[in-house]
């Protein structure tokens, strides 16, 4: 299921900028629509991890999820792409924590292909990400630039309130 493992120390950055403890992503996921998540706990991680699996909570015991998080200290995003094409998954670009709302902007890894019919590969691309707790609402603002020579151009696409 995963493609790509990418760990991190947890460090506020200049701006109020901080970075997840951890970023899981990859692009076979088996979410065919897009869907934002916030797991506070073991059982919600669980119930996420299974729906990225395709399968039922209950058949996931068998299926590790990929990593054991201490939600005393932390919940995990997940950004969900759904069906698409030509993706390593979905990475963070940035996280801004302000008063009790924490903003994910986050960016899908595409790439070029050629080929028969542009030599496309079918994908579903997510990204799971551990950050510190503390906020109550999450927004999720994805970067939907025209041209990669363009500035990023941030447009919010799910706000979840805990």
């Amino acid at each position: 299921m995963l493609t790509a493992f990418v760990c991190a120390a947890l460090a506020i950055q200049a701006g109020g900028t901080i970075r997840p403890a951890v970023a899981i992503f990859g692009n076979d996921s088996a979410f065919k629509t897009r869907a934002y998540e916030v797991a506070v706990d073991a059982q919600s991680w669980k119930a996420i991890w299974a729906k990225s699996l395709g399968i039922e909570t209950t058949e996931a015991y068998g299926k590790k999820a990929p990593m054991e998080v201490d939600f005393s200290k932390y919940v995990v995003l997940a950004v969900f792409q759904g069906e698409g094409w030509n993706s390593n998954g979905v990475k963070c670009v940035e996280l801004t924590l302000a008063g009790d709302v924490l903003t994910l902007r986050y960016d899908d890894m595409s790439f070029q292909t050629a080929g028969p019919n542009g030599g496309r590969v079918p994908v579903s691309p997510f990204g799971f990400f551990v950050v510190e707790k503390g906020a109550e609402e999450f927004v999720f603002e994805e970067n939907v630039q025209a041209l990669k020579s363009d500035p990023a151009k941030w447009k919010e696409q799910a706000r979840i309130r805990l």
